[in-house]
């Protein structure tokens, strides 16, 4: 740990290098399976969307790194600013994630009175459930690292309306991708007739979905937040 220290860049988070090469290495973990022999019995091909959103997953984090180096190099104003566009655009395709647990309906869990004993069914449950805690984590990852840098470039107030704001945005894309079935590029190539469809299908039910989304979203990210705070305060203790 001593070596990967000395190797951080200075603009990464020091204290969440742990939570980056975890989540990092279960992607791989998660992703490599579809691609070994034996472990197709198990996967039996339900699966194959999924390294594709994990690796949507993934763009925010990449972007939220894009930024905090394109900031510590001092690059230009330009650059800085399509970084956070890319890190907004991409966000809600990692707390989407959350939704693809529809996908265990394809399991049969219960035969009877009897859970199953098919180790396909329990092993195509903990590799779906990984896939999706990794895909959602990338996204909580990065949001830490641009509220933590907002606040110190903007203040506290700025730094929790960000969270806030991308709550709000998550919950009405997860709306829009899950039961519109739109995908991210749409708002490139299709804006009209996204636009029309929202429209034409926003309703009393679409505003609460989307509400109890944007509450699922701000919830994980103080849960994050509230448990990193008191690992701090552990660390400060025993110190």
């Amino acid at each position: 740990m001593h070596i990967i220290n000395e190797n951080i860049p200075a603009w990464f988070p020091r204290d969440l290098i742990n939570p980056f090469l975890y989540l990092i290495s279960c992607s791989i973990l998660v992703t490599g399976l579809f691609f070994i022999p034996f472990f197709d019995m198990y996967l039996q091909g339900h699966w194959w969307w999924l390294p594709w959103n994990i690796f949507l997953a993934w763009l925010p984090l990449f972007f939220a790194l894009c930024l905090l180096w394109a900031v510590h190099g001092e690059q230009s104003r330009l650059l800085i600013i399509t970084c956070w566009g890319l890190w907004l655009f991409f966000y809600p395709n990692a707390p989407y994630m959350l939704t693809d647990l529809i996908h265990l309906n394809r399991f049969e869990f219960v035969i009877g009175t009897q859970f199953s004993a098919d180790p396909a069914v329990w092993f195509g449950f903990l590799h779906l459930v990984a896939g999706v805690a990794v895909g959602c984590g990338f996204g909580l990852l990065s949001l830490v690292m641009l509220q933590r840098y907002t606040e110190r470039t903007r203040g506290a107030v700025w730094s929790w309306l960000l969270v806030a704001g991308t709550s709000l945005l998550s919950g009405i894309g997860i709306w829009i991708g899950r039961n519109l079935r739109f995908n991210s590029w749409d708002i490139l190539f299709r804006p009209f007739h996204l636009l029309r469809n929202i429209a034409s299908q926003f309703d009393r039910n679409a505003f609460l979905l989307c509400l109890l989304f944007t509450i699922m979203c701000a919830g994980a990210h103080l849960l994050v937040v509230s448990f990193n705070k008191e690992v701090k305060d552990e660390r400060g203790i025993r110190n």
